[in-house]
């Protein structure tokens, strides 16, 4: 108990890690309320208005909130129509407006619409019209879906018996039958089972939330660090070992301390989580079915609101005791800070590719549910309906989820303890990297050196294991590389390529004569179209001709762009085919930008390589002997940093130097000369800078956050002077926004080294109005911020180095 009570105390008495967990509470809380505020832009409606509606139908019967939901629906889009006519000129008769109301929809009372429109009564929840017929549009959506419910169950049942007599569903034994048989009898229990209208998004915003899982990682991780690899270098476990209950009973004191506090950092993060959803909208009924919230309406399980919660923060403390069992794991087995690091980047890396990646049909689709990534998302387990097909046996996710956490635990816990029982000294000279380097001598010592930079070199690269990393990373690109090429998935596409190529260049009066030819043809053809008498012949050769209406129109709209253009700041744009250029300057308007794909890899193959060029010196204070040397203060510090920047210059050139070049040679290098404003997505740039520049340009501003990047480990390293402790503060300052940008929360594109790493999101239109109509003073901001970093960091790294 006195081990257990220790090793506690190593967490919780530390005012370090106090702070940190506090920090990342508050930090978990801003992060839940800019996700939220970013949802309120895509979904306007305010929580005010959300829970006015839901409480204004509040026990009224299903199908009478269906019929009072399509009513109001209804005389919203009336109202739109009478907006639209009350604005034309061409209806100026209140008569006629009536009476064409009327006819589109007889089912309203027109004078009584009129007269809410004019009141502005009709507006019940929000202040404009278009809000309330989205949230009203949302509601009738729920309903109708709860109402349908039994009809829903019917259809499975239904199924079932229809593909059961199909001849690949019909073998008996078969995985096909299995589910289908399965599904139907999972589903047959939920007969009867009565859903109720309320609101959702207070459920959904407590505990659909994955940075909140990400933080809590981080936060294990560091625990991990504290109580076994940070005593790893500092050689402190190694002489525990030797004591009475230096083996099993301390490590399972440590086990038992995680655990512990996993169940603190639940408590504390979703806590955060669960006060927000119920302040900004409350949970309803915590007796209804969990049917009843959006989303989870395939769910077997028979549970209430309430009781999912319990069984959800049960199902999560199981989750996060599993990431730290397996974390723990890795830390025990590992000897080498660095390869604890990059083992557990591996392991998310690899949960990921097989979460995100690996297809349902596959055969490895059973991988894709049990990962640590799908348990993290652990809602799922209980919105979802999943059969796992493991050895052509069904297997529900449910019953997989728990058969697997639970194994996982004893297994991990076993394996955990025996390993660190029987594992030899941290110094042992059966170590494989000490026999490797003895054989590097061998051969490489013959010829001896004093080059300060060689030796330099061979600490990083063979001590450090950074030759290593390398090796991966070099192999990571080759497996995963895929050549770009170019994709015509429409014949608009090709017709657009067709009118790029042709018209390539500036917007000259010839091209506009063409232009207004080829507009007068497809006019003709759409007269041609409309004459009930013309010609078969003729009306084929106008549909096949307006086939180019749809690309002409993209055309149209690049030459009134250039045209504004050239309006408001006389310069002239180009015509140009640009589909491999809005690749590279993230202009293919994709959910996630690749861009914040290939900084998450980049920062984190720095941060593994460059972490023990300044930390190795400092943490083994062999830098107090080397600094009382001639050169081992400015020549020494002057080569450690050269080291880096060629690190950082290398993996810069492998990873953005190979997506340059696979683009270019998928898409070709036409009109390379062409201004970069002539792409509407970089209508900011007004400057005289081709698209050539603007990529030399971007280059430049990518390779300034690798320098920011470099700096802000190397101020860590002398700082916290162990190398885990480095890597682990550089995830959460450098990996974490890219992550959180990634997921979703727009705001960290904008913040730290984020956008000198993706470039391309400083030119562009910013996704806020306040970033957007202050552009220039961000820009100021950002570069005065990025000059007072880097001199800082500079002169820390100079100074304690």
């Amino acid at each position: 108990m006195n081990i257990f009570r220790y090793e506690w105390m190593k967490i919780f008495y530390s005012r370090a890690l106090l702070l940190l967990a506090a920090g990342l509470v508050v930090l978990n809380g801003v992060i839940l309320y800019l996700d939220e505020y970013n949802n309120r832009q895509a979904v306007p409606y305010t929580p005010t208005a959300y829970n006015q509606l839901y409480e204004s139908y509040e026990r009224l019967p299903g199908k009478q909130i269906e019929s009072m939901l399509e009513r109001a629906c209804a005389e919203l889009l009336a109202i739109i129509d009478l907006e639209s006519m009350l604005s034309n000129s061409a209806y100026t008769n209140e008569s006629v407006i009536q009476e064409q109301l009327a006819e589109r929809y007889p089912h309203i009372e027109i004078e009584a619409l009129i007269s809410s429109y004019t009141s502005g009564s009709y507006l019940k929840y929000t202040d404009h019209l278009y809000e309330e017929l989205l949230i009203t549009k949302d509601a009738l959506e729920q309903i109708k879906t709860i109402n349908r419910y039994e009809s829903f169950l019917q259809q499975i049942e239904e199924d079932a018996k229809v593909l059961s007599s199909i001849s690949i569903f019909a073998k008996e034994g078969s995985y096909s039958s299995k589910n289908l048989l399965k599904a139907a009898n999972d589903y047959a229990g939920l007969t009867g089972v009565e859903l109720s209208f309320e609101r959702s998004k207070g459920v959904t915003m407590a505990t659909q939330f994955l940075p909140t899982d990400l933080i809590a990682v981080l936060f294990i991780l560091v625990a991990v660090v504290v109580i076994v690899t940070r005593e790893k270098e500092q050689q402190l476990l190694s002489l525990v070992k030797t004591t009475y209950q230096g083996r099993a009973p301390l490590i399972v004191a440590k086990l038992l301390v995680l655990v512990t506090i996993c169940v603190v950092i639940e408590l504390l993060l979703y806590a955060t989580n669960f006060m927000m959803a119920f302040q900004t909208y409350g949970f309803g009924q915590l007796s209804r079915t969990i049917q009843s919230v959006q989303g989870f309406y395939e769910s077997t399980w028979k549970l209430s609101v309430g009781q999912y919660f319990l069984l959800f923060l049960l199902a999560k403390l199981f989750v996060y005791i599993v990431v730290s069992f397996v974390m723990m794991l890795v830390a025990v087995i590992c000897k080498k800070s660095v390869t604890v690091y990059m083992t557990i980047v591996a392991i998310f890396g690899l949960s990921a590719f097989f979460y995100y990646l690996v297809p349902p049909s596959s055969l490895m689709a059973f991988l894709k549910h049990i990962n640590l990534i799908s348990f993290l998302n652990t809602y799922t387990l209980f919105s979802t309906y999943v059969n796992l097909n493991i050895f052509g046996q069904v297997i529900n996710y449910q019953d997989g989820f728990a058969i697997a956490v639970v194994t996982a635990i004893v297994a991990l816990c076993i394996i955990t303890v025996r390993t660190f029982c029987r594992q030899k000294s941290h110094l042992s000279r059966s170590d494989w990297s000490m026999s490797v380097q003895e054989k590097w001598g061998r051969i490489f010592g013959k010829s001896a050196h004093v080059s300060l930079f060689r030796h330099e070199a061979y600490k990083i690269a063979i001590a450090n294991k950074v030759l290593i990393i390398v090796i991966v990373f070099i192999g990571f690109q080759f497996y995963s590389y895929e050549p770009v090429v170019e994709r015509i998935q429409s014949k608009d596409d090709l017709y657009y390529k067709q009118y790029m190529l042709k018209l390539e260049g500036e917007l000259t009066p010839d091209k506009e004569l063409f232009l207004l030819e080829e507009q007068q043809k497809f006019d003709s053809a759409i007269a041609e179209l409309s004459q009930t008498s013309g010609e078969p012949r003729n009306t084929m050769n106008a549909i096949k001709w307006l086939d180019k209406k749809n690309a002409f129109d993209k055309v149209m709209a690049q030459a009134d762009y250039l045209r504004d253009m050239k309006n408001q700041y006389e310069i002239n744009g180009w015509f140009l085919y640009d589909a491999g250029y809005l690749l590279l300057t993230d202009g293919s308007q994709q959910i996630v930008s690749h861009d914040l794909y290939l900084a998450l890899l980049l920062v984190l193959v720095l941060i593994a390589s460059i972490s023990p060029i300044f930390t190795y010196d400092l943490q083994t204070r062999m830098n107090r002997i080397v600094s009382l040397t001639p050169h081992g203060r400015g020549k020494l510090f002057s080569i450690k940093m050269t080291l880096a920047l060629l690190i950082g210059a290398f993996v810069y050139a492998v990873i953005y130097g190979t997506r340059i070049a696979s683009v270019l040679n998928g898409y070709g290098s036409r009109a390379l000369q062409a201004p970069a404003f002539s792409m509407q997505h970089l209508s900011h740039i007004t400057l005289d800078m081709s698209i050539l520049q603007y990529i030399i340009w971007i280059s430049v501003i990518r390779f300034a956050g690798i320098i920011l990047v470099i700096f802000a480990v190397g101020m860590l390293s002398v700082q916290l002077k162990s190398l885990i402790a480095v890597m682990l503060a550089s995830t959460g300052v450098l990996v974490l926004p890219i992550l959180l940008g990634i997921i979703g929360v727009k705001q960290f594109d904008y913040l730290f080294v984020t956008p000198l790493l993706t470039g391309n999101v400083l030119f562009k239109s910013y996704s806020y109005v306040m970033l957007e109509e202050n552009r220039t003073l961000y820009l100021i901001a950002l570069t005065a911020a990025v000059m007072i970093m880097a001199v800082v960091s500079f002169r820390q790294i100079r100074k304690k180095a």
